[in-house]
């Protein structure tokens, strides 16, 4: 088994970043919703202007990223963290996203 920690900047409230995994790339957004405080992950395959695979998904400590099956296989999008409240500029340090691999 591989844990890879997903690498983010909290410091801007939108981002895409391009992420490989079993050698496919896929698209990683991540949107600070301040009147909900909370960051919310959509993830697409290709294109950010194709169909997403997930969109908003809650970031939520200690819980699957993406709560439905994903056709990204052997692998699983996990929140690590403590399950108290976070605020915006705790992803990345308190809160982080880790990418399980069953693959070594």
């Amino acid at each position: 088994m591989t844990i890879r920690r997903i690498n983010v900047t909290p410091d801007v409230p939108s981002s895409i970043q391009t992420v490989e995994l079993g050698g496919v790339e896929y698209r990683l957004e991540l949107e600070w919703r301040g009147r909900l405080e909370s960051w919310y992950a959509s993830l697409y395959e290709g294109e950010v202007e194709e169909q997403p695979i997930r969109r908003y998904a809650r970031v939520v400590p200690q819980q699957p990223l993406f709560n439905k099956r994903l056709p990204v296989e052997r692998g699983l999008f996990f929140v690590d963290g403590p399950l108290e409240d976070y605020t915006r500029y705790d992803l990345g340090d308190k809160v982080t996203i880790l990418w399980i691999s069953a693959s070594p």
